[in-house]
């Protein structure tokens, strides 16, 4: 009878052990882990410094990246829309944001529609160094589906699938080149979702590159089979910045101001495995109060400014406007004026860019620079940059002398919001949209101020008071 016990027991105790074994696996099998998203970075590699609180950069989403690694297991992926156009610069500026993802440790980067913008041979180039899977499962190359659809990856013990699919209709906005092209993204994603499941993957991640209306129906049709929806809806009036729960998907776009941020915990119900996984998710401002990361810094002092001028010289000096005009040629007729002007931030635009060391970066040279074909210089924003009401004829009749001018029939100078925010947009101008009015008051002299008063009123400021400084 003893041995009967001591036989009950020692059975007890090794079933006790086996569980307790089993639990201990499980749980170092598949931990809690964490999801870092980004889309539409558009070429955004840096804040310029010419106005307080911007948002966003390369050098800060690193520093994020680490502060997140310190607390748990993180899946880094890039969605699509790295840069914002075709071209060499867009090009370049693609290459350095690679290179940015390599040094940041990133996993994977979704290749949608200005991605393949390029055209097949930039594509290659945009995407030579990177070391991560460069993805897309609708993506057609000379009529062939790209070779990496789709890719797994494992964090915290969890094995990951992820693939993404863009909508056709994108490349209707944009001249795509013939070799590139989209193929239909629900026959694509049906594909890439059987290819996943049969290597037995535990999280199926779906990044998705389309407008409000088409992620809302993947997402629906697509959420029994996918844990985690990444998308990236641009569109005016509907996208949001925002995460919603039914299916788990998290939406982020707005040139990298903003990290997706994802915390994954894994269900367990009695088996080995995963069952389901509980999901939640913020946006995450890359605000001022993250200093720039030092290896990105490297990246854009030692590979990315130095080749600015060149590039300068080379190819964009031809897509500034080639009127220019000093301007104090204007101060003879326009003293008054001249001196407001002198006072105000638009007078210094070019010394602001050298002080922050982006003089030649065309990003911001387009509205703080104008270019003097005659001398091949570049000078801060003068008269013509705003007054593009002046005629060729006035400009060339001002140089040649006071006598040869001949006043335009429209010279009076609107001051509307819109006409400002072209280059004060919250991107590079946070203040202006609360303070616009103040603003305007500010460079006023002479012409319509109407609408900065009435809107003046309206938002409850006194449109004389001193707009914030910058």
């Amino acid at each position: 009878m003893y041995r009967i016990y001591l036989w009950v027991a020692a059975v007890s105790v090794a079933c006790a052990a086996l569980m307790f074994s089993a639990c201990m696996s499980q749980a170092q099998q598949s931990a809690p882990f964490a999801i870092a998203f980004n889309f539409d970075t558009s070429g955004y590699l840096e804040t310029c410094g010419c106005s307080a609180h911007q948002l966003g950069g390369l050098g800060r989403r690193a520093t994020k990246l680490e502060e997140l690694r310190q607390k748990q297991p993180l899946l880094a992926l890039e969605g699509a829309h790295i840069v914002a156009d075709k071209g060499s610069f867009q090009l370049f500026k693609g290459q350095i944001i690679v290179a940015s993802l390599n040094a940041m440790g990133y996993s994977g980067l979704q290749l949608g529609v200005r991605e393949a913008q390029q055209g097949k041979a930039d594509m290659a180039k945009l995407i030579e160094g990177a070391k991560f899977p460069c993805f897309s499962a609708n993506l057609l190359v000379d009529r062939a589906a790209w070779p990496t659809g789709s890719f797994v990856t494992e964090v915290a013990g969890n094995k990951i699938g992820v693939t993404g699919v863009s909508q056709p209709e994108l490349t209707k906005e944009i001249e795509m080149p013939a070799e590139m092209a989209f193929a239909n993204p629900e026959d694509a994603l049906e594909g890439a979702l059987a290819s996943l499941e049969a290597q037995k993957v535990q999280c199926l991640v779906v990044c998705l590159e389309g407008n409000y209306e088409w992620v809302e129906a993947i997402s629906t049709k697509y959420k029994d089979r996918v844990d985690i929806f990444l998308s990236g809806d641009r569109n005016a009036g509907t996208a949001k910045l925002d995460f919603k729960n039914d299916p788990p998907r998290m939406n982020v776009f707005d040139k990298g101001r903003f990290m997706g941020l994802l915390t994954v915990d894994p269900v367990f119900r009695g088996g080995a495995s995963p069952a389901a996984y509980n999901v939640s998710g913020t946006s995450v401002k890359l605000g001022d109060h993250l200093a720039d990361a030092e290896p990105i810094k490297a990246i854009l002092d030692n590979d990315y400014k130095p080749r600015l001028k060149e590039m300068f010289f080379d190819v964009f000096k031809a897509e500034l406007p080639q009127l220019f005009m000093p301007p104090e040629y204007c101060a003879d007729c326009h003293k008054r004026e001249y001196e407001t002007y002198m006072k105000t931030g638009h007078a210094i635009a070019m010394k602001t860019l050298e002080d922050k060391g982006q003089l030649y970066n065309p990003d911001c040279m387009k509205c703080h620079l104008t270019y003097d074909p005659r001398e091949d210089k570049i000078y801060s924003m003068g008269c013509v940059t705003c007054h593009t009401n002046i005629t060729d004829d006035h400009v060339w009749q001002a140089m040649e002398g006071k006598d040869k001018v001949v006043i335009p029939e429209t010279p009076v100078t609107t001051y509307t919001h819109d006409w400002c925010y072209r280059c004060h947009d919250p991107l590079n101008s946070s203040e202006f949209e609360a303070h616009w009015p103040q603003y305007i008051n500010k460079i006023y002299h002479g012409g319509d101020m109407s609408e900065a008063e009435q809107a003046a009123k309206e938002m409850g400021i006194n449109i004389k008071d001193p707009p914030p400084a910058h």
